[in-house]
């Protein structure tokens, strides 16, 4: 079939337009969406153009949808009561530009409240970010910023757009019981939530396991494909423990249409992280389904704002190092990660 003109990469391109706008030297067009869909098998690049259409149109925020998360913090804020005075949004992000952005535009769309975006600690600090995904990140500059705070500070409230529930439910317990130490109340709100919870628990009443799955998490099936055999006794040789599949069918897809169609898009991506990635990235912690902080199949999520994507997100979706894939949305990378997927 022709892709030339096919409706998906166009809608697809459509809610993509405004990707790091001025930053890429090329229009994310249907052009750009058919050239990325065509490195996939022929077999499954239409389920991949339908998924990715369905996926992005509820994952994908651009200027709108920030606006909305941006205007909740601010309702939050004045429900409170609290004096915009006594607060600092914190702008101490040590990587990466989506904090900054978030609260340029912030502070543009309330001109009026006399917004403090800057590092001087007040009574409140608002710490905002695009999302959390393991939560390693927000946690250790929640402590940073905890460990250096004067004695008035009192609370801190952090707003992510997206959050995934298990770095989420971590990350809550570990600040609180910080903050608990030091005297300041710190909460982690977040605008939208995606379930991970890869788990299945076997207990006196038989298997358990979570029902709604958010992030891509390959099935056991898969494990007899080569690349995969092979990946998984690369792991294992280096001390890592066996890889966790999903065991059941019963699950139902917080993203996709369907898991059946989610499996789809986990076998396809899966293959093909597994053919572009190197093994030193392995090693590092970037793996075909994206950055993890254990040995995995990668953290599986599948979601971008205008200003970036996560590299928790499977790199077939933002991998652009070297000419072995060409990808959806290109992905600004930092120098530590650049050194990482040598």
């Amino acid at each position: 079939m022709s892709y030339t003109v096919h409706p998906r990469a166009q809608d697809i391109s459509k809610i993509i337009s405004d990707y790091r706008r001025g930053e890429l030297c090329f229009e994310l067009d249907a052009d750009h969406v058919v050239r990325w869909v065509q490195q996939f098998n022929p077999a499954t690049q239409e389920t991949i153009l339908e998924e990715t259409f369905h996926v992005l149109s509820n994952w994908y925020f651009d200027d709108l949808k920030i606006t909305e998360f941006l205007k909740s913090i601010v309702d939050y804020l004045e429900q409170k009561d609290v004096s915009f005075d006594n607060i600092t949004f914190w702008n101490g992000q040590a990587s990466g530009k989506s904090q900054s952005r978030l609260l340029r535009k912030l502070k543009g769309l309330f001109p009026m409240c006399n917004i403090h975006v800057d590092k001087e600690f007040r009574t409140h600090i608002i710490y905002v970010d695009d999302g959390l995904y393991t939560g390693s990140k927000i946690r250790k500059e929640i402590s940073d910023m905890v460990r250096n705070a004067p004695s008035f500070v009192s609370s801190i409230d952090a707003f992510v757009l997206v959050a995934y529930s298990n770095g989420l439910s971590y990350t809550r317990d570990v600040v609180r019981n910080i903050g608990n130490e030091h005297g300041i109340n710190i909460r982690i709100n977040r605008y939208k939530e995606v379930a991970n919870e890869k788990r299945t628990e076997y207990s006196a009443g038989g298997e358990t396991y979570t029902s709604t799955l958010g992030v891509l998490w390959p099935s056991r099936a898969l494990g007899r494909e080569p690349l995969v055999t092979e990946y998984e006794k690369n792991l294992t040789a280096k001390g890592s423990f066996p890889l966790k599949y999903k065991t059941h069918s019963q699950y139902t897809s917080q993203i996709f249409t369907s898991i059946k169609q989610q499996e789809v898009i986990e076998q396809a991506f899966l293959l093909a992280g597994l053919k572009i990635l190197p093994q030193s990235s392995i090693a590092k912690g970037l793996y075909p389904l994206g950055y993890d902080t254990t040995p995995s199949f990668g953290f599986g999520s599948f979601c971008a704002t205008e200003f970036n994507i996560s590299n928790t997100c499977p790199i077939v979706l933002w991998w652009d190092v070297g000419d072995s894939w060409y990808p959806l949305l290109p992905r600004r990378t930092t120098e530590e990660e650049l050194r990482n997927f040598e």
